[in-house]
């Protein structure tokens, strides 16, 4: 029994001395103590800026964000289209410079695809397959798109426009 006791002292005890090493940070100015008491590692740290910072009470979850002026982070528009003889639905799109743009494109009847070429985008799908194009709308002005894949008579009849404000 006496052995028992004797176990649990000696890890009662690494477990005191393990919680009492904890070191707990605080801002050092507001209990007055300066620089020079500081170690040189955190002198250092502080002086080429790379100190990190305790947030304050309540604000642990809220994450640094850096803003450039003038920048602003783009919207991804995603946009559902239909393709079907002889056309697009919808059939105009407007979207902001600037913007990262997605088209999820169905046909749902025969072969047909999408042209936008001032952004670079080709694409051929076939009946029942829905295809996607992306592309990042950077420049303004009304922009034609069409449908790439002779469809039928009436094919040359299949646009649309992307209006990019």
């Amino acid at each position: 029994m006496k052995k028992y006791f004797l176990i649990i002292g000696i890890i009662s005890l690494f477990l005191i001395a393990a919680c009492s090493q904890q070191v707990v940070e605080t801002d050092d100015h507001e209990h007055g103590v300066d620089d020079v008491h500081k170690d040189e590692a955190e002198q250092e740290d502080e002086m080429i800026g790379t100190s990190m910072e305790v947030p304050a009470s309540g604000n642990e979850a809220v994450e640094e964000m850096i803003v450039v002026e003038g920048e602003m982070e783009s919207e991804v528009v995603e946009v559902n289209m239909i393709a079907k003889q002889w056309a697009f639905d919808p059939d105009v799109i407007k979207v902001k410079q600037g913007d990262k743009v997605k088209l999820n494109i169905e046909s749902i009847d025969v072969n047909h695809g999408i042209a936008l070429p001032d952004f670079g985008v080709s694409v051929r799908f076939g009946p029942g397959e829905t295809a996607t194009a992306e592309f990042t709308a950077d420049k303004k002005g009304d922009f034609t798109f069409f449908c790439n894949v002779p469809c039928g008579r009436d094919h040359g009849k299949m646009r649309g426009t992307l209006v990019v404000e």
